[in-house]
């Protein structure tokens, strides 16, 4: 088990890709609370190489992201700001708990919130829960695609999604 604890200040990222990559690994725990509140914020600054500001994938399981900011430090497309993916037809992802997280700000919008992915539809994602989130994105706050092996749950989220220089927001449906 690897518990991660947050102070009051900015994660820096660690690849060109990913801020940080949980990759086929099991039991990773990453509260933000620090004994209360939400002190972790992960932030990627890479506006050219940047993809995912957490990246969960490759059969990891068993794993928990809480109590946490996650940003980007600029809008574009073709990213996201949580990726939970399946790495091959064989390394399912599943058993992977987001609660209590603010993803991103109505500045800085990732194209999507949440991008879960199986590996192909035969090889779907296991059981993914994503709740009590504020999520903010360009165009899809939650894109949950090739379906799940198990009773996935998103919940109790409050997503809003349009481009950061509206005045006026408006709230979608997953």
């Amino acid at each position: 088990t690897i518990t991660m604890n947050g102070a009051a200040s900015t994660f820096p990222p660690n690849n060109e890709y990913a801020g940080f990559t949980v990759w086929g690994a099991s039991y990773v725990i990453i509260n933000g609370s620090n004994g209360g509140g939400s002190n972790l914020i992960w932030t990627l600054n890479d506006a050219t190489n940047g993809r995912y500001v957490l990246d969960i994938s490759g059969g990891a399981t068993n794993c928990t992201v809480e109590n946490c900011t996650v940003n980007f430090t600029w809008s574009g497309i073709n990213q996201s700001a949580i990726d939970i993916t399946n790495g091959t037809a064989t390394a399912v992802t599943s058993n992977i708990l987001v609660q209590n997280c603010v993803v991103c700000d109505a500045t800085n919008l990732p194209w999507t919130g949440f991008y879960i992915k199986g590996y192909s539809i035969s090889a779907p994602c296991g059981v993914i829960t994503v709740k009590n989130n504020t999520i903010y994105a360009q165009e899809t706050c939650i894109s949950f695609y090739q379906g799940s092996s198990g009773t996935s749950e998103i919940s109790g989220n409050t997503i809003y999604s349009g481009n950061a220089t509206l005045t006026t927001w408006y709230t979608e449906a997953i």
